[in-house]
């Protein structure tokens, strides 16, 4: 109830009363109607002043109500908004979740990674001499059998008996010197192999870490060849040949890591069919291949080039493909 309407209440009981006591008064007419006409004057005059007061209150509301209307507007626009920065909130709770397990696992693994890197980088180290001597006795094998095969087929063509005399001792000194490099490659591998049974066993034995020994192989014998001169006949003219391709090494690890691709080298000829001067034009992407085909490049053996029946030098290019798994 509003004061207003409390008033007109008030007014009422008030005029009941006394209307009441003046009725009960003996001897005394009371004459109500000036009463009842001012009664009636202050009702209107109240009515009229509600109904202004409604209009204002009415008026006044309307800004209020527009206001209103938009801020709801508003947050109904927004709410979609609103809902899907909850779901992704949600979400991001759910992903740390699963970043903190992915963490704890991670971990162990990762220095599970660090200690076996340490351990390749250290059997790396240790052994980097004993596998540049291998590949150097390896290259000095293939390029024995690719002179022994190039002064097999001179064999074949010699005209002469001191042609073949010179190009038959040739053969068994090739011969002799092949055998004897297979046969120490072959008690160096032994050799290695029997270290390496040893050594498992004694780990078998202990729980003391065995550290392993760098084993230097002994240098291998550098046997001179010497060429036979023969004649070429003149006016031949031709590219350089390659003869013997000497591979790189392409470690396993390296491999299962995935990484390979194509290496071309750019190497001069000489007149003696010798490389020299490489350069990687194409690079595989990986230093310790491209490290390997370089230096492969360099034991390679070549047919010089001829122009007019003339030894000349020339460039060639020796392509490497390393194929990962």
């Amino acid at each position: 109830m509003t004061p207003s309407q409390k008033t007109i209440v008030i007014i009422e009981v008030v005029l009941i009363v006394i209307g009441g006591i003046l009725l009960v008064m003996p001897g005394k007419k009371v004459d109500l109607q000036p009463l009842w006409q001012e009664f009636e004057a202050t009702n209107t005059e109240y009515n009229r002043l509600s109904v202004m007061s409604y209009r204002i209150v009415v008026q006044n509301m309307k800004p209020v109500q527009v206001k209103y209307n938009t801020i709801i507007e508003k947050f109904n626009s927004k709410k979609p908004v609103y809902n899907e920065i909850v779901v992704l909130v949600e979400q991001y709770k759910k992903d740390l979740k699963n970043l903190a397990e992915l963490v704890d696992i991670y971990e162990p693994l990762l220095r599970e990674y660090q200690e076996s890197k340490g351990k390749l980088s250290q059997f790396i180290n240790t052994n980097s001499a004993l596998i540049e001597k291998s590949e150097s006795l390896a290259g000095q094998v293939e390029s024995s059998k690719s002179n022994f095969e190039m002064l097999n087929e001179k064999l074949q063509s010699a005209s002469t008996l001191e042609e073949l005399t010179f190009i038959k001792e040739k053969l068994a000194s090739e011969l002799g010197r092949i055998n004897s490099l297979e046969s120490l490659a072959e008690n160096e591998a032994s050799r290695i192999k029997a270290e390496e049974q040893a050594a498992l066993a004694a780990k078998k034995k202990t729980t003391t870490p065995i550290v392993k020994k760098t084993v230097t192989p002994p240098k291998p014998v550098e046997i001179p060849v010497e060429k036979p001169k023969v004649e070429e006949p003149k006016g031949k003219t031709a590219p350089a040949k390659l003869m013997y391709k000497a591979m790189p090494d392409y470690p396993d690890n390296i491999k299962e890591m995935g990484f390979g691709g194509l290496v071309k080298i750019k190497v001069t000829v000489t007149a003696d069919g010798r490389p020299k001067d490489p350069k990687i034009i194409r690079s595989s992407g990986n230093d310790r291949l491209d490290a390997n085909s370089l230096r492969s490049s360099k034991e390679c053996t070549f047919e010089p080039a001829y122009d007019n029946g003339q030894k000349i030098e020339s460039e060639f290019i020796i392509e490497y493909e390393f194929k990962a798994y």
